[in-house]
């Protein structure tokens, strides 16, 4: 593993994040898209190998997927091994505290229908574990109103946490744990009508709650990270793509450059090769002219 200059501890980081993606791999096998896990293999290899080779696998030795994979290695090829060290580790560790969502164990109690009598009550115990968030709603499904609806600890207080007298309702309130609540539906001063009620209470922990928002945050910041980081590795693969595309012309026109180049010059040969077969046939006609004019003399002696 290429750790050259390595800080120890990003070293150790990065090895318990290696352990960390093999169980989230058999743990969660679904919990990453295609691109992501490209962007880790190619941040480990960076990481442990360095920068990958320069040319692409010759085609028809390897499938789409190995391609891909050099492609998302070379994308981060710039970057040193302690940066994809960093990089790698960040992201298993964003994972792991997203791999399972907080639980919030609700106590939960409704009813679509529920009758008092006239002259009735009804009470309803709930038992809840810690400071809860109480959700409530009623209404009436049958008969006449209002009812009596209150909420109070047991043993009950001077003042209950809750005293309605409606037809229908809904709220929040909070109410400190662990205890038991007693939910009351009165139709004692009712003389002759009876109802039915749907009615709905549900206590939810106040520290689970919150443990959740905090997971639904986390998880929101990561998904516009992830957005980002894509967002910016297609800007990436596309600059690098015109960067190619740029190359290929630069080499082309070089290409095109040279060819005009050696044109001149065999050009340029040809027109010294002209020039110098003109000179020697202008040099052939004196050379002519010369000896008619000798053989013109030796006939005009004779």
């Amino acid at each position: 593993m290429a750790q050259v200059n390595a800080n120890p501890a990003l070293v150790e980081r990065f090895s318990k994040a290696i352990m960390a993606a093999r169980n989230l791999s058999e743990r969660a096998p679904n919990l990453l898209t295609q691109p992501q896990k490209l962007k880790l293999y190619a941040l480990f290899q960076q990481a442990s190998k360095g920068p990958p080779p320069s040319e692409p696998p010759p085609p028809g030795t390897v499938n789409d997927l190995d391609h891909a994979k050099w492609e998302a290695w070379r994308d981060v090829r710039a970057i040193s091994n302690q940066q994809a060290m960093e990089s790698y580790s960040q992201i298993i560790e964003n994972l792991e505290e997203l791999e399972v969502a907080p639980q919030v164990t609700a106590t939960v109690w409704s009813t679509a229908a529920i009758g008092v009598g006239a002259g009735d009550k009804l009470d309803v115990p709930l038992v809840f574990d810690a400071t809860s968030r109480c959700t409530y709603s009623f209404s009436i499904v049958s008969g006449s109103g209002p009812v009596g609806f209150r909420i109070n600890t047991v043993p009950p207080q001077p003042a209950p946490l809750l005293s309605l007298y409606e037809s229908t309702a809904e709220g929040t309130l909070e109410v400190l744990g662990p205890a038991l609540l007693m939910v009351t539906l009165d139709n004692s001063a009712a003389t002759f009508n009876s109802v039915e009620l749907r009615c709905r209470v549900c206590l939810e922990p106040i520290a689970a709650l919150a443990e959740e928002s905090r997971y639904k945050m986390r998880k929101a910041m990561y998904e516009k990270v992830l957005e980002r980081a894509a967002a910016a590795d297609g800007l990436a693969k596309a600059a690098r793509m015109q960067r190619e595309a740029v190359d290929k012309a630069a080499t082309r026109l070089e290409e095109l450059r040279r060819a005009v180049s050696s044109a001149r010059s065999e050009l340029t040969g040809l027109v010294s090769t002209l020039r110098a077969q003109k000179m020697e046939l202008a040099l052939g006609k004196r050379e002519l002219q010369t000896l008619k004019r000798t053989l013109r003399e030796k006939v005009a002696q004779k």
